[in-house]
């Protein structure tokens, strides 16, 4: 009888480990895969910010291109609105 109870606990202590071991397994795997995730959303998440800088600066760079061209366009139109302005220039070409 003694020795039943004996195999017994020494049953229940080996379940009672195994299932710790399962159990801190599950956790790390839980870990390493959250871990893992949230890395990855992390890593899209600054691609996309910076694919979406990346059209912000083009669109920037586009539009102070086409100011750029405007202004250039209104002073030459100024500069040259009268016959004495363009013939001067004509003047100064080689």
């Amino acid at each position: 009888m003694k020795n039943c109870l004996l195999e017994a606990r020494l049953e229940r202590e080996q379940i009672l480990k195994e299932a710790r071991e399962v159990k801190e397994k599950i956790m790390s795997d839980a870990k390493l895969t959250a871990t893992d995730e949230g890395n990855r959303l992390i890593n899209a998440a600054r691609a996309e910010i910076e694919k979406e800088k990346n059209q912000a600066l083009a669109d920037i760079k586009k539009h102070v291109s086409e100011l750029s061209i405007d202004i250039a366009e209104k002073v030459i139109r100024k500069e040259l609105s009268d016959k004495t302005a363009q013939q001067a220039l004509v003047d100064h070409l080689p």
